[in-house]
């Protein structure tokens, strides 16, 4: 009898696991007992919103050899500055990682929540700008980036300047979505 082939794609999209779950699943990815290239978590599920489940999920993505990853939210998880702690480490974690093609975060919140003008020396300026210098080397570094849907990240001009600046000559990427931002 021949074996079953691996599994190569998992959607676990719109399913309510929480903390426990996303520290299950970040195991899971960190192992790499399969060859897994594909994961859809998206959802708006509140219980995976919390630092604890990102962090470990953005962990277990980040090590992993998945090379493409949905996670889709209509309820981002944090604002200010949890989602610029949250967004400096994806950023960290995409550096680290080498295989992620297609990345899409559609309805994260990474940035400032609030659509008004930012002080230049305001707390809130200076996050945006140390996420957006962040993320965009990050991404820039990323050879094997070739879509990135950030839409709806909610950062300010400042972040998203010091994000796509590094991005303008990216060897490979072809789809950037960053509307919807403010």
């Amino acid at each position: 009898a021949s074996a079953a082939p691996p599994l190569e794609s998992l959607d676990i999209s719109a399913n309510p696991f929480g903390e426990a779950g996303s520290l299950a699943l970040s195991d899971f990815l960190k192992s790499k007992a399969l060859p897994l290239a594909t994961l859809d978590l998206s959802g708006s599920v509140e219980s995976r919103a919390t630092p604890l489940a990102l962090t470990a999920l953005t962990e277990g993505i980040g090590m992993s050899e998945l090379v493409h990853v949905t996670w889709r939210t209509a309820c981002p998880a944090t604002a200010g500055r949890h989602a610029a702690h949250w967004g400096l480490l994806l950023a960290d974690h995409l550096s680290k990682n080498v295989s992620i093609g297609t990345l899409d975060l559609k309805g994260h919140c990474l940035g400032s929540d609030a659509p008004f003008a930012l002080e230049p020396t305001s707390a809130g300026a200076m996050r945006e700008s140390r996420l957006g210098g962040r993320l965009g080397g990050a991404c820039r570094r990323h050879h094997a980036l070739c879509t990135l849907n950030l839409s709806g990240c909610r950062m300010h001009d400042v972040g998203l300047g010091l994000m796509l600046t590094p991005l303008a000559d990216h060897p490979h990427l072809a789809t950037l979505d960053v509307s919807f931002s403010y």
